[in-house]
């Protein structure tokens, strides 16, 4: 068991791999007798130990960092809410909101006494993320445009300090490309949405 364990340690305590499978175990062991069962025996003595987190079933992290959850969830990107704090347009403090074409249950979950929300998003609507640096990891984060369209499509209300930076630096190109996969009530509400928030900001300037 202890090599077993060294060989675990070795092949997924870095950042390339910040969430590993049971099956990514059985094929770093290099042993297609090992069993199964044997396996998760592993995980769980070293989840005990207090070495290894669960995130799901059958998916664990050596790291603490509640910002390595969404990669169990591939592919995903992190959203609305959680977005505006990777782009530094407000200062509140979020949990992870995590946006994924998988099809996993939607809802909110727990990682290391903390909580985040898994949300599914259509594979027609899932682009408009770009990478940004979090510690040793380079995590996908929605851009300023997609994360204004995901908070209206969902229904999120969007604070007036976070609207305003939102719009104050949106780039109308992208954002026109990106509206060209909604229906069109939707995009008039988008647009109607910049307009007002753009004359707020005129009349407090």
């Amino acid at each position: 068991m202890t090599r077993h364990i060294g060989i675990i340690r070795k092949r997924f305590r870095n950042s390339d791999f910040p969430v590993f499978t049971i099956t990514d175990v059985k094929v770093a062991l290099g042993k297609s007798r090992i069993h199964e069962g044997y396996i998760r025996v592993l995980m769980n003595y070293m989840v005990k130990r207090g070495e290894l987190r669960r995130i799901s079933r059958g998916i664990y992290t050596f790291h603490v960092d509640a910002a390595v959850v969404g990669f169990a969830y591939r592919p995903f990107y992190y959203g609305m809410e959680d977005a505006l704090s990777y782009l530094d347009l407000w200062n509140q403090a979020t949990n992870p909101i995590i946006m994924t074409a998988s099809g996993v249950r939607e809802g909110m979950r727990r990682f290391d006494g903390a909580n985040y929300t898994v949300k599914r998003i259509s594979p027609k609507f899932f682009f408009g993320f770009t990478f940004i640096k979090h510690y040793e990891f380079w995590i996908p984060v929605s851009d300023r445009e997609k994360t204004l369209i995901d908070l209206l499509y969902y229904g999120h209300g969007i604070r007036e300090e976070a609207l305003d930076a939102l719009v104050e630096g949106i780039n109308e190109e992208r954002l026109d490309e990106y509206l060209k996969s909604y229906g069109r009530a939707f995009r008039k509400r988008v647009y109607r949405q910049i307009r007002l928030a753009k004359k707020a900001i005129e009349a407090k300037a």
